[in-house]
This record gives structure tokens, sequence and C-alpha cells, in this order.
């Protein structure tokens, strides 16, 4: 799949986002703040996946992304460190790696515990 057609899915799929979800963070609840739309998978993780669609496409647990301000995203990025634990939506956070990237999931739980 083409970077620009991503892009462009992913261009609609944050709209339609923004149009139903308060802009607080989601790992800490902040409002007030910028907010970054945080892939809980990375974009290049599920391109290695094998799922390009899961950049953008809605599943039946939501998106795989959500609104964190800058502390909160780096904290999930920082995998090494234990902090991403204590994020308010973890366990979302994790049921979507659980469910897309199993392999993922274990090493960052194996990483911290």
């Amino acid at each position: 799949m083409k970077q620009s057609t991503i892009n462009n899915h992913l261009s609609e799929a944050y709209k339609l986002y923004d149009a139903v979800t308060p802009k607080v963070c989601s790992g800490c609840g902040r409002s007030g703040v910028v907010m970054h739309h945080s892939h809980i998978i990375s974009q290049k993780r599920c391109k290695e996946l094998g799922y390009p669609e899961l950049i953008y496409t809605k599943t039946i647990l939501g998106y795989n992304f959500v609104y964190d301000c800058i502390d909160c995203h780096e904290k999930w990025e920082a995998v090494k460190n234990p902090a991403w634990k204590d994020l308010n939506n973890i366990f979302y956070r994790n049921d979507i790696m659980k469910m897309f990237d199993p392999d993922g999931y274990t090493i960052r739980i194996g990483l911290v515990s």
C-alpha cells in the first residue's frame, strides 16, 4: 500500500476521531495542552505486521491511536521505562497490543516486569 494512500485514509480517520472525541489526554486526563494523535502500535510496526490498514481503520476495539499530551506520548514510547504502565488508558492500549501485536505486547511486558 502506498504511503500517500495511507496518509489520505489517516487524515480522514483523524477527522472522524476529532469530531467525536474530547481534546483530553487519554493518558493523564489533562486538557488545555497540545494534543497529539498517538499511535498505540506505531505506523512502522503496523506495516511490519502486515496490517497497514490498522494505521487508520477503526477496529472492534476502536482506533489504534488516541489523544496524548507530549508527556504521555513520551511515556508510551519509552518502552523500557515502566511509567507507561501508569497511563489512564493502559488497559485499552494493552488490549490493542494483545490483539494486533502479541509479540510486541509480550516484549513490552517483559521489559518492565
